[in-house]
């Protein structure tokens, strides 16, 4: 099998309901063969706040007061809890379940992706380390977690001991979406903030942001995100079985982005539907 052509894309700062809209257009226009496989990296123009697919969090989120603070709540297409956006760089990853490097069941992609994070993350001086531990998979837990940072999983990325980076998955036919958040700074504790009875994780010791990524881990003063961005790029040109190419997001893309910003991720209707 030959090699196949990956687009790198840096679509810089953009709100949360158009940074989900665009990965859901990218995941069209892969599926019609319109666009090739795409690893995007993106900022957050304002703070955010994403929750996982099928998560419920219509008595959880004290939406007063992040309308009055000016954060933003949407839903992701992806699985997982929510995360708190501020400092952090978003990256996606839509391609094929046959890709030859990123191919094979949900477990073979994710993996393959984050061993991918992990050798960047060591270009750029990070001891990261990915969690292999088979019993990393939260069974067991009493309590729910509502922040991504109150679990560690199979395969995530961990840094001194913290979770570093959270990622969920999702399949659409043979496309997979890949979407998750690199953390630079500490801004996870925040999410606390705009919690309807944050007293409730801290009974439970699972206060978001204090769980298992620790709000001490700083190394902003040597990483900044065109550092992490330049990695990531090096990176997935170093795969034998990929040619990446810096690319542009095409006109029907944008289009089709713009579109599902007002059909779904800014509808109230979808983002407390479940």
């Amino acid at each position: 099998m030959g090699t196949v052509l990956w687009r790198f894309l840096d679509t810089g700062e953009g709100n949360a309901f158009f940074n989900m809209a665009l990965d859901e257009a990218v995941v069209d226009a892969v599926r019609k063969k319109e666009s090739p496989p795409t690893f995007r990296v993106f900022e957050w123009a304002e703070p955010a706040i994403t929750v996982g697919y099928s998560q419920c969090i219509r008595d959880a989120i004290d939406f007063g007061r992040c309308e009055r603070e000016g954060v933003a709540v949407t839903r992701r297409l992806t699985g997982g809890r929510a995360v708190f956006h501020d400092d952090d760089l978003g990256y996606s990853m839509i391609g094929s379940r046959g890709d030859p490097a990123f191919g094979g069941r949900i477990r073979d992609t994710f993996r393959s992706i984050h061993e991918m994070l992990v050798r960047a993350l060591w270009g750029i001086g990070l001891d990261a380390r990915l969690y292999d531990s088979a019993s990393g998979d939260g069974s067991g837990d009493t309590v729910i977690a509502f922040s991504c940072w109150d679990r560690v999983y199979r395969f995530d990325i961990l840094l001194d001991g913290g979770k570093l980076v959270g990622s969920a998955q999702r399949r659409f036919g043979d496309v997979f979406l890949q979407q998750g958040s690199i953390i630079i700074g500490t801004p996870q504790a925040d999410i606390a903030r705009y919690l309807t009875d944050p007293a409730a994780y801290r009974e439970s010791g699972r206060l978001p942001g204090t769980g298992n990524f620790s709000p001490d881990m700083e190394y902003t003063g040597s990483v900044t995100i065109n550092d992490l961005k330049k990695a990531l790029f090096r990176e997935l040109c170093e795969i034998p079985a990929i040619r990446c190419e810096r690319g542009a997001l095409a006109p029907g893309e944008i289009e089709t982005a713009g579109r599902y910003v007002s059909q779904r991720y800014r509808s109230k209707g979808w983002v407390w539907k479940r």
